[in-house]
């Protein structure tokens, strides 16, 4: 956890440092390798290893899809696709670094991998958005609910055709985690909507905060005279 805090603010440091923004390109390349590699990692793993089936590598968990979005989102810096990685990164996936769901302790390759995973995508979101001058918008914030939604359909339609838990839709996790405190299944599927709503609200919050402050900044400079005449009341 202190180095998915340290990292970002070295990497940010080092990219604003060139201007010439060959750095930020090498940083952003350098993060989606990480991702890919890490992906590849696990299979390659779970499969030397012989404890996995196959259902259990497809990338259906809310991390995985956040993997391919942040891949996309760092090679071309696309608004549409950093909107979800930035709401579903900080909603979600800091859950997993907080209270992993993890079977496997130090040093076995599954906890290099689980960390290298969640805590590359928060590494990543931080990145696009202090180095790369990526930031969320209202719309933004729709699109990423709306986004969450389709991830839940089509996880509970493999769920129900696989038999299988992805993004844990099925059953709680086997370790503690938040999820303990939002009800009995189905109920806590309800409580996680309600909850991942307010987490993106709560996290679009210091943007709104900082869109009000600098409309009000721009209406009292276009308006001295009115504001030099209150004053002088």
């Amino acid at each position: 956890m202190a180095l998915t805090l340290l990292i970002p603010v070295v990497l940010v440091s080092a990219s604003k440092s060139d201007p010439t923004l060959r750095l930020q390109r090498l940083i952003r390349w350098g993060l989606a390798a990480l991702l890919v590699g890490n992906m590849a990692a696990l299979v390659v793993i779970g499969l030397r290893a012989g404890d996995r089936h196959w259902m259990d590598f497809l990338p259906m968990h809310l991390c995985d899809w956040l993997g391919f979005i942040l891949l996309g989102a760092l090679l071309w810096k696309k608004q549409s696709l950093y909107d979800l990685a930035y709401f579903w990164g900080l909603a979600g996936t800091m859950h997993g670094v907080v209270t992993p769901d993890l079977a496997y302790g130090f040093p076995h390759p599954y906890f290099f991998t689980f960390h290298a995973g969640h805590s590359g995508v928060l590494v990543s979101v931080a990145f696009l958005t202090f180095a790369c001058g990526l930031r969320p918008h209202t719309r933004s914030l729709v699109r990423a609910f709306v986004g969450l939604q389709v991830y839940f359909l089509a996880a509970a339609g493999v769920n129900l055709l696989l038999d299988k838990n992805f993004g844990y839709l099925c059953a709680k996790p086997h370790n503690p985690s938040l999820l303990d405190h939002l009800g009995p299944w189905p109920w806590y599927l309800l409580s996680l909507q309600v909850l991942a709503l307010a987490s993106f609200v709560v996290y679009y919050l210091p943007w709104a905060v900082k869109d009000r402050l600098a409309r009000r900044e721009i209406r009292e400079s276009a308006n001295p005279s009115r504001d030099a005449a209150g004053s002088g009341r």
